[in-house]
């Protein structure tokens, strides 16, 4: 146990030399040149200093440095001198729906034109996770937001809700006066009944009075006829003056009862009352015309508006459905399964264990799950550093160090990193984390057990740097 102590020992010591060496020679011997660009962002969603700086795809420069101002998110970039970038761009900061790795800042420029300056201030912003798999959908929204505004001003028009309340009205109003004209026909039928038999009859009398007067006529025409002929016509004159006579007097007697039958009081009330409900009969059919007109512009004007809503629909559905077709496209051409490590590996033995852990400086939680999976005589680590939150990928391959430590190699946190483990005892474990080669950190921790499945944790995390202490506590399966 002591050899394979002092083997560890001398592995982590070398590699914080080597690490040592490069954070004071590297930056200052082999950094590229720089200087200094400003960006403000409302929200910085925790970008830390190191991240990419790209543009078009290839990156101009890495995040310096990360604080607050007015405000608002601060970021210095170091921009590389070499590559020529537009005065003109914006800085976007592409969001994810599962952070691995550090966050990328992204420089667009819609239109280049200038040249970017030392010292120059950048407005920045956030591009949403739905802008990678649809590019269109601010457009989308934007005309969703149309159809819903106007659907909410069609429904809120004051003078439409007037015009239809008008419509209904008048149309209240038409069928109570068809109602009330029927109810006057009636009343006038019943009424007049009498009066229309009587009439009837005198109509009867009058006619039988005319044939008479018409036979009458004939007589006297033959009764001359004859007297022509038999020359007594002379002698027959008065008898013939005094039926005449007698004609005219029948007739004006049947004139004297018609104009009495007409100017009756009674009767020419009833007769100027029908020619009132005529009248206003007339005036009902007139107004029930204007009511159609109306009725009909109102139809055409609501049909009009529901045109106009069933084309927006038919947008909003036509890019829903892009919407839909783009992201089935994007899923589909993800890989469909993903191969065993060297062709293949036991399931067995594998032990999993979630912890977490209390930081002092910046006071924060953070909670950690990995697995580690047996390969032969190696180990294969995996798991997630500050799950759900940044979610950071961890993937190390661990290569025993003797009978008690051992070395891991890979990813740690999303950053190139090594580790060793040594244990103690059964219950007693050291660990150390190496990684992130930009901004090293390097992380001391011991794991001690509580009961079975529980243990706990002490320790610091950023030796050398802040040397923030940590407790913590973890379940293992």
């Amino acid at each position: 146990m002591g050899n394979a102590f002092r083997v560890g020992l001398f592995a982590c010591v070398f590699v914080g030399m080597l690490v040592g060496a490069y954070a004071i020679l590297g930056r200052s011997m082999f950094a590229a040149k720089t200087y200094p660009v400003y960006a403000e962002f409302a929200d910085a969603a925790g970008v830390t200093s190191g991240a990419q700086v790209l543009y078009a795809g290839v990156k101009v420069g890495q995040v310096e440095s990360v604080g607050l101002l007015n405000g608002k998110a601060r970021l210095k970039f170091a921009m590389e001198e070499g590559p020529q970038i537009p005065g003109n761009v914006e800085a976007f900061l592409p969001m994810s729906l599962i952070g691995i790795g550090d966050r990328q800042i992204e420089l667009i420029a819609k239109h280049p034109a200038g040249t970017l300056t030392r010292d120059q201030v950048l407005m920045g912003s956030l591009r949403s996770p739905l802008d990678a798999f649809a590019p269109d959908s601010g457009k989308t929204l934007e005309e969703v937001n149309k159809t819903l505004a106007s659907m909410r001003g069609l429904m809120e028009d004051k003078s439409l809700k007037h015009g239809l309340v008008q419509v209904l009205d008048q149309g209240q109003q038409t069928a109570k006066a068809f109602g009330q004209l029927a109810s006057r026909m009636d009343g006038l039928i019943a009424q007049n009944q009498g009066l229309l038999a009587a009439t009837m009859k005198n109509a009867n009398r009058a006619v039988s009075n005319g044939a008479e007067i018409a036979g009458d006529l004939r007589k006297v025409s033959k009764e001359l006829a004859s007297y022509a002929q038999s020359g007594k016509l002379q002698g027959g004159i008065d008898g013939l003056l005094t039926k005449m006579n007698t004609t005219l007097e029948t007739g004006n007697a049947m004139l004297s009862d018609m104009r009495a039958l007409i100017n009756t009081p009674a009767n020419k009330e009833q007769l100027n009352a029908m020619i009132a409900n005529a009248k206003l009969m007339t005036d009902s059919g007139v107004q029930i015309a204007k009511n159609a007109e109306v009725i009909t512009a109102k139809g055409s004007t609501l049909a009009d508006e529901f045109i106009t809503i069933s084309k927006k629909a038919s947008v909003f559905a036509d890019e829903a459905n892009d919407l839909l077709r783009t992201i089935k496209k994007k899923v589909e051409s993800l890989p469909n399964s993903i191969g065993g490590i060297g062709g293949g590996m036991a399931l067995s033995g594998i032990e999993t264990r979630a912890d977490l852990f209390r930081e002092f400086n910046p006071n924060h939680w953070r909670v950690e799950v990995n697995a580690k999976v047996p390969m032969g005589k190696r180990n294969l680590h995996l798991g997630l550093y500050d799950a759900l939150e940044s979610n950071k990928l961890t993937a190390q391959m661990g290569v025993p160090l003797g009978k008690s430590a051992e070395a891991r190699v890979g990813m740690f946190a999303g950053k190139a990193g090594v580790g060793v483990d040594y244990n103690f005892a059964s219950g007693l474990r050291l660990r150390s984390d190496l990684f992130d080669l930009n901004k090293p950190r390097l992380d001391l921790k011991a794991n001690f057990g509580l009961s079975k499945d529980l243990t706990g944790w002490v320790g610091f995390e950023r030796v050398f740097q802040r040397n923030s202490p940590t407790i913590g506590i973890g379940i293992r399966k």
